[in-house]
């Protein structure tokens, strides 16, 4: 009797682990077929799992919906244009994702699968394998890169800022270099060019027209760089400009 006890409880335990990811698959998939892209997210779909989540940590399956979920959201108000509704999400994705690469998940259990295949070389995929989880890191924040600069190229700053913000405020190990290129994207290659402009032979009207732009590029730096974490860049073209000003 008492083993029958245990099994049950067991059972019991079983069906409600598993009951918030079935009512989430049923939340998910309740709209149209085949799942256009808008489906890959659904409110009632992220409470379940947030339930489950929030219930168990330690359930990473939970934990790997989530962060799609709210990725999938995130692209789906980015494309609407909506860039400031979809800061929350890609946040949120983030987060999720974070908690997914401290437990290396689904990585471990990806890792798994593949070497019980039969065409699995340990010499040949075991290197790709383990480089899997910061090739998934740099996409992620790549995007971001991508997207600053799909703004910044329709003038539309506001929107670049709400990206280049969640690649600095980001604990991604890959986020340094990315915000560097960003920085260069803006206002980096801007200085690169009135530099060497000074390095040329110019008269003294031209002299005057570059110390007008260059008193404006010194004043888009300290606007750029206010409320924001010092970048060793933006510190360095700070001190060239300032330089360059003191010769005209």
């Amino acid at each position: 009797m008492g083993v029958i006890n245990k099994l049950s409880h067991i059972l019991s335990q079983l069906k409600d682990s598993t009951s918030g990811h079935v009512a989430a698959y049923g939340d998910l998939l309740s709209g149209s077929f085949p799942p256009k892209m808008e489906s890959l997210y659904s409110d009632l779909a992220e409470k379940e799992w947030l339930n489950v989540h929030e219930n168990n940590p330690k359930d990473w399956v939970a934990c790997h919906h989530l962060a799609i979920l709210c990725h999938a959201k995130a692209y789906d108000l980015e494309a609407d244009g909506k860039t400031e509704q979809a800061h929350n999400y890609w946040v949120k994705s983030h987060g999720f994702w974070r908690k997914l690469f401290e437990v290396n998940q689904p990585f471990d259990s990806i890792h798994k699968w593949v070497r019980e295949m039969d065409r699995y070389n340990d010499e040949k995929h075991e290197s790709e394998l383990r480089a899997f989880p910061k090739s998934v890191e740099r996409d992620l924040m790549n995007l971001h890169g991508k997207l600053y600069t799909h703004h910044l190229d329709k003038s539309e700053e506001d929107k670049a800022d709400y990206h280049y913000g969640i690649v600095e405020n980001s604990e991604f190990s890959e986020a340094g270099e990315l915000l560097y290129a960003m920085y260069e994207k803006k206002l980096g290659r801007k200085i690169k060019e009135i530099i060497a402009e000074f390095k040329q032979d110019t008269s003294e009207i031209i002299k005057i027209e570059l110390s007008e732009r260059t008193e404006k590029l010194y004043n888009s730096i300290l606007r750029w760089s206010k409320n924001r974490e010092p970048l060793a860049p933006a510190i360095r073209d700070t001190i060239k400009l300032e330089a360059y000003r003191m010769k005209i």
